[in-house]
């Protein structure tokens, strides 16, 4: 299917072209004739279009099944995105538990993340994939942290030097976006945390 938008588009374009010459033709053909505002003048003119009515019809119809077809793209996407929101708000509402704002942020960023993770076909398969997602969290992660309960509970003590409170609800949050990822994502998301 997707071998198909360059090829309407070029054939939009040619025939795009070849339609502005035809009327640069017509336009340049009748130039020497006055052209008379009258029922018997728009008849005429018309009839020199009607000449090359398929090229122009042709033209008309390349850029209608574009502009529908992305359109239906568009509604494809929009559809897939109210899906992915349904079924991702089971697991934001768990991760909003033990830390509010990182459940508003998520909110308000879903829509890039589901850009991101469309585009990839809702799989993350290595770790720039990985990191292209979380990379728009990159500035609240601390704060994820220092507002995340068991953080403050424990006075902001960690049990280990490499513990990160958020780990889990951030690990939690991209299974539930994603129809799979790779064998070591879980490592991989432990060293994208400061």
């Amino acid at each position: 299917m997707e071998i198909f938008k360059p090829l309407l588009k070029i054939s939009f374009w040619i025939l795009l072209i070849l339609s502005t010459l035809a009327l640069v033709f017509i336009h340049v053909g009748l130039a020497g004739l006055e052209f008379d505002f009258t029922p018997s003048g728009f008849n005429f003119y018309i009839k020199e279009l009607s000449k090359y009515g398929y090229l122009f019809g042709a033209t008309i119809s390349v850029l209608a099944l574009i502009y529908g077809s992305s359109r239906y793209h568009e509604k494809i996407k929009n559809d897939r995105f109210i899906e992915w929101k349904s079924a991702i708000e089971p697991y934001l509402n768990y991760a909003g538990v033990s830390n509010e704002m990182l459940k508003v942020e998520f909110t308000r960023k879903r829509y890039e993340l589901f850009r991101i993770l469309y585009n990839l076909g809702f799989r993350i398969q290595k770790k720039v994939e990985l990191e292209k997602c979380l990379f728009l969290f990159k500035n609240e992660i601390e704060l994820f942290e220092s507002q995340n309960k068991n953080y403050q509970n424990t006075g902001g003590a960690y049990p280990d030097l490499e513990y990160v409170f958020i780990f889990d609800s951030i690990n939690y949050l991209i299974h539930g976006s994603c129809i799979e990822c790779y064998p070591g994502y879980e490592r991989d998301l432990k060293i994208c945390f400061p």
